[in-house]
């Protein structure tokens, strides 16, 4: 059992020395490694969270797009559906004051000579 411990502590030095050179070969070239390839992962990862918020960002704006093209379609529908009938109003209004001036023996008709004449 003597001559075991004796042989133990005379290999001491040898044990040391592969201890540091495996701690040197873990920080000097395994642990560069390790966080590289971590790195690279991590990078991967994020940019693949990057590309989907993009995504989502592109579809919530397509999407508000298309809203405010239907609001403004059913607005310009609304105000020309407006338009139409304020001037089917409008030649009523003037159909009707021109049979009130025919009638009353007040008519002024204009023909096209007239208006030719008047732009001139």
């Amino acid at each position: 059992m003597l001559g075991f411990l004796l042989g133990y502590l005379k290999a001491w030095p040898y044990h040391l020395a592969t201890l540091a050179i495996v701690i040197t070969y873990d920080a000097w070239v395994d642990d560069p490694s390790v966080a590289s390839e971590a790195r690279s992962g991590y990078v991967t990862e994020v940019r693949l969270h990057a590309k989907d918020a993009e995504l989502r960002e592109m579809k919530r704006q397509a999407t508000a797009a298309r809203d405010a093209a239907d609001t403004f379609e059913r607005a310009l529908k609304a105000a020309n559906e407006e338009q139409e009938a304020r001037q089917q109003i409008m030649e009523k209004e003037i159909e009707a004051y021109v049979k009130e001036l025919k009638d009353a023996g007040r008519a002024c008709p204009l023909s096209d000579s007239d208006i030719e004449w008047l732009r001139k």
